[in-house]
């Protein structure tokens, strides 16, 4: 790990993906960018201030005190801060800064909500999911920040065909001597034992020395199925791959399954996959 991106307004809820992120990957050579943005409506040119240099100004004095905190909370740290201000939305600026820049991470906090809030909120999680191509670290405000000991993965069977960088996953279970329990949800019996066959293969190949384990689940509710399996086992950390299409990447864009990422209080861990042949 050595680049990790973290989108914040200073918010309470940011400040904890924040320190979460921090103290999965403490760790020298690591360089965490704290990005803050700011939306400027339009304004008549005859006003006599400027708005993004009060933004500016304002970003930078709450830059400051998030330093301060970060370096009282982690006073042994050995990553490097860096900070970067810009005028824009924010998924457009982070996906601006990954085309220019190469980010092992991404890490967003999200706040949980009623209304409009939460589908705006989640609107946003959403976005970044469908437009962001570095893994993608959620963080919900409630989460229990327990080292992750026990991952949750939803193994779909387009695992097979694809290629994923698990290299996130992978030092994030080395480092905390986690075992990964693998979770495919289908909602029929249809070669159930090929495609375990397969996918077994797959978690084998790609976790060689991590203990893992599949379990194959049947049911049409991906979000249910999977509160359901974390009320059973305890989890620490859920793991998801966005593949254009699949299960899991329409659980982000229906605004009716948003909701996963809003009132879990598991850390979600996004990951995203081309075909192997690409």
């Amino acid at each position: 790990m050595k680049k990790i991106l973290i989108p914040t307004d200073f918010s309470k809820n940011a400040k904890k993906a924040t320190d979460y992120a921090l103290t999965l990957f403490n760790e020298t050579g690591v360089v965490v960018t704290l990005l803050n943005t700011f939306y400027i409506p339009y304004s008549a040119p005859d006003v006599a201030f400027s708005v993004s240099d009060v933004s500016y100004d304002n970003a930078k004095m709450l830059f400051e005190k998030e330093q301060k905190r970060i370096k009282e909370k982690f006073p042994n740290m050995k990553f490097t801060i860096d900070e970067k201000f810009s005028i824009g939305d924010v998924v457009n600026v982070v996906c601006s800064m990954e085309r220019k820049e190469e980010f092992d991470l991404i890490v967003m906090g999200t706040k949980g909500a009623s209304g409009m809030t939460e589908v705006l909120v989640g609107s946003r999680t959403a976005s970044m999911v469908k437009s962001a191509k570095t893994p993608l670290l959620v963080v919900p405000e409630d989460a229990d920040l327990n080292a992750p000991k026990r991952i949750l993965f939803t193994a779909d069977e387009e695992l097979i065909d694809r290629k994923v960088n698990f290299d996130v996953l992978k030092e994030i279970a080395n480092s905390n001597r986690s075992k990964i329990d693998a979770l495919h949800i289908s909602n029929s019996d249809e070669n159930k034992e090929v495609i375990a066959a397969f996918i077994d293969y797959e978690l084998d190949l790609n976790f060689v020395d991590i203990p893992h384990e599949l379990r194959m689940e049947r049911g049409k509710d991906i979000e249910k199925a999977i509160e359901k399996y974390t009320e059973k086992y305890p989890t620490d950390l859920l793991v998801m791959i966005s593949t254009k299409g699949n299960l899991f990447y329409n659980l982000f864009h229906k605004s009716n399954t948003r909701k996963v990422a809003m009132h879990t209080k598991i850390p979600l861990l996004i990951l995203h996959s081309n075909l192997k042949n690409d």
